[in-house]
């Protein structure tokens, strides 16, 4: 049955000759880096960031979409602190504790 299913590929798992092929480690995409040139056109062209702050006061389910689907989208993925200058971190604990009420008798 698993020689039904023929690979249209040319990479094989362990084959050295396909070493090499591809783009480059590190190099980027040349799709998405047009593409985003012609979403930052139409940004300017359809009003810009003033727009962009309109439509999200017009309503809270515009505003809640900004922050909860767009916002996220523009923030770095890896976050890297200064290992000179560390964030100190600080342990906040909570504790929920069964208080028993005693009767003005001194019960339980």
């Amino acid at each position: 049955m698993e020689n039904a299913v023929q690979k249209t590929h040319g990479f094989t798992k362990g084959n050295q000759a396909s070493v090499g092929y591809g783009r480059p480690a590190g190099s980027s995409n040349k799709v998405p880096r047009q593409v985003k040139a012609v979403i930052e056109d139409a940004v300017k062209q359809i009003g810009g960031s003033q727009r962009m702050v309109d439509w999200a006061m017009r309503s809270n389910e515009n505003e809640t979409i900004f922050w909860r689907d767009i916002v996220p989208r523009v923030l770095p993925k890896v976050i890297q602190g200064d290992p000179n200058n560390p964030i100190p971190f600080q342990l906040v604990e909570r504790r929920i504790v069964h208080v028993q009420q005693i009767d003005e008798e001194g019960e339980g």
